[in-house]
């Protein structure tokens, strides 16, 4: 984003790495636009939503932005675009329309859960979302 143009970037041939979509939806969140409507995606919400209130707002619903990195940390070893591209991470279509983050929830859940062990043996609590940074952290160090 340009913030002293209060314009997205992206798209073909602008030199970032954004996509025209992503650059409509910077222009829309600018414009004033909630992310929580101008956003889809549980990784996108989970982000923004991280982003906005600097943490989780509720212990009981943790969040953690499951990308590729985080899958391949909860998976045990590195997965491929490709392998990811074909995880149902980013939702399930149901008969419907509308769409389930099971797998993803799953995802976040295990993270949940490692947090409850790392702040029982640190005697300090940890957030799922701090785990996940952590992770990736390491995962480009690596």
């Amino acid at each position: 984003m340009s913030f002293s143009a209060r314009t997205g970037i992206g798209g073909t041939g602008s030199g970032a790495f954004a996509t025209t979509s992503q650059k409509r939806a910077a222009d829309r969140l600018l414009a004033g636009e909630r992310y929580q409507t101008g956003l889809s995606g549980p990784k996108v919400l989970a982000f923004a939503h991280l982003i906005e209130h600097g943490g989780d707002t509720d212990p009981a619903g943790p969040r953690a932005v499951i990308d590729r990195h985080a899958l391949s940390v909860a998976h045990g070893s590195v997965l491929s675009i490709a392998q990811y591209s074909t995880a149902p991470v980013r939702g399930v279509r149901r008969r419907d329309g509308t769409v389930t983050h099971r797998h993803y929830d799953h995802v976040v859940t295990r993270y949940h859960e490692a947090v409850v062990e790392i702040s029982r043996r640190a005697h300090q609590p940890v957030a799922a979302h701090q785990v996940q940074a952590v992770t990736w952290l390491v995962r480009q160090l690596l």
